[in-house]
């Protein structure tokens, strides 16, 4: 069985008491004091301990409307409080600014609403309307909200010290980068905190994706009809030695030169890596109706794309492009693309912005908040009809739609909403392949629209679904 992705998700219930305030304090103050040594000196940040004297407040009496349970007052006046100023603002992680200010642990929003009291924003979130880390007085835990408008009792509750080791990880995983040259991160409203970006994707994430793209390619070709022969006329020798293991060829990896697809700046980074370093198969189908990428293929998407975005370059980072376009990965076979709904038609194929390639349907990365690899497969048909298609996170998709499949559903409910890693779904072919429920000709991966229908079937639902956790 493939490696699923390692990262541990927070334990939600591990009580709380003077042991893990302490822990909380110490893991908040090591992410503060990391971010502050990759700044250089002329960007160092006033940082100040105790959010009490921070702010000039008494902890004893700090003169709140909101009262402040005694583990809160102790975690409080603990941490490090980095001071914002008019000119820098280092932040607490890419989409949290930090602790929030007196004025801001109610935000306007929940004024009036009785079933709120209980709760504090504890660490404010970016954007117009911020949410962030609420904070439970009753239960001392926490949950994330995207804004103040987001119903933190229908979201998952855990414990703060281990929503922080969960940051922390990410941060020494190389997930979240304090970045002196680039110290703004686009939230492109604006408003910009300063020291943190989210990697577009670490080495790690992209050498996982690979594996797992050599290992279904090397799973659809063991049963392409020449390999399965070759495998029966060395049982028929079973007393022979068998013939020494052939070294990997160079040309094998690769599946498109670096210089076909450099000829395209405006083909998104990590499309570009992954073409160039993944294995080449000897095969053209990579799953029903989907194609490997050819040559052919890169040059007229290339084009298209540079048409849109002239003014690209290789010299630009991922996420320094304000606007990344989706890049067709493994286009449908057959070209036409007909929406079935005007809401699928205006979120791929709207004036403002055009997503589709090639006239294509197929897989596409679309990167968002945390992947560049993000994907999303659009079908030339909706599925979901039934109510039948499963999403990552167990539960099942509400109404139909053509890119309903392998939707990631909440992932990590401590960390912003994020589209399905490409290495997830590629994870899911390889099942698929391995299980032998999809066949395999002289082409690679056989069959075509009925066996993704499956997906929208009660006994074959769950084989569609990508268990993964970022």
């Amino acid at each position: 069985m493939l490696a699923q992705q390692a990262t541990a998700q927070p334990h939600l219930q591990d009580g709380y008491g003077p042991q893990n305030v302490e822990k909380c304090i110490k893991l908040h103050n090591s992410i503060v004091s990391h971010a502050s040594s990759k700044l250089p000196p002329h960007q160092q940040p006033k940082v100040e301990r105790s959010w009490f004297a921070a702010h000039s407040l008494d902890p004893g009496s700090p003169g709140l409307d909101i009262e402040l349970d005694e583990d809160l007052v102790a975690f409080l006046s603990g941490i490090d409080i980095v001071i914002r100023e008019k000119h820098q603002h280092l932040a607490f992680t890419p989409f949290l600014i930090g602790i929030s200010a007196p004025n801001e642990l109610r935000p306007d929003a929940w004024e009036g609403i009785d079933e709120y009291e209980d709760f504090i924003l504890l660490y404010k979130g970016i954007g117009h309307d911020p949410g962030g880390l609420v904070y439970s007085r009753t239960t001392h835990q926490v949950c994330f909200v995207r804004d103040p408008f987001d119903e933190p009792r229908e979201r998952m509750w855990g414990d703060l010290h281990a929503v922080l080791e969960l940051y922390l990880r990410s941060i020494e995983s190389g997930k979240f980068v304090v970045d002196a040259e680039h110290p703004g991160f686009g939230n492109r409203d604006g408003l910009v905190t300063q020291g943190w970006r989210v990697a577009e994707w670490t080495e790690k994430e992209l050498r996982q994706v690979l594996d797992i793209w050599e290992s279904l390619v090397d799973a659809v070709t063991a049963r392409l009809p020449e390999s399965v022969g070759v495998s029966g006329a060395k049982e028929d020798h079973g007393d022979e030695e068998p013939p020494p293991k052939k070294k990997r060829k160079m040309e094998d990896f690769g599946l498109i030169p670096a210089e076909v697809s450099n000829k395209y700046p405006a083909i998104p980074p990590f499309a570009r890596v992954f073409l160039s370093r993944a294995k080449k198969p000897r095969f053209t189908s990579i799953a029903p109706q989907l194609d490997v990428p050819n040559e052919a293929f890169i040059h007229r998407v290339g084009a298209e794309l540079q048409a849109r975005y002239p003014d690209a370059s290789l010299d630009t980072h991922q996420h320094e492009l304000a606007d990344c376009t989706p890049f067709l990965l493994f286009p449908w076979r057959a070209p036409g693309v007909q929406f079935s709904s005007q809401d699928e038609r205006d979120r791929w194929q709207s004036l403002r912005k055009q997503s589709i390639l090639d006239d294509r349907v197929g897989l596409y990365l679309v990167p968002d908040v945390l992947h560049a690899h993000a994907s999303t497969l659009l079908l030339p048909f909706q599925l979901g009809e039934k109510r039948h298609v499963v999403m990552g996170d167990g539960s099942t998709v509400d109404r139909p739609a053509q890119d309903a499949l392998y939707r990631h559903g909440v992932c990590n409910p401590f960390m912003p909403d994020h589209g399905t890693p490409l290495a997830a779904i590629l994870v899911n072919w390889w099942e698929q392949v391995e299980n032998d429920s999809w066949s395999v000709n002289v082409s690679g991966v056989d069959g075509g629209e009925e066996l993704w229908k499956k997906a929208d079937t009660e006994e074959d639902a769950e084989d569609f679904q990508t268990d993964w956790s970022c």
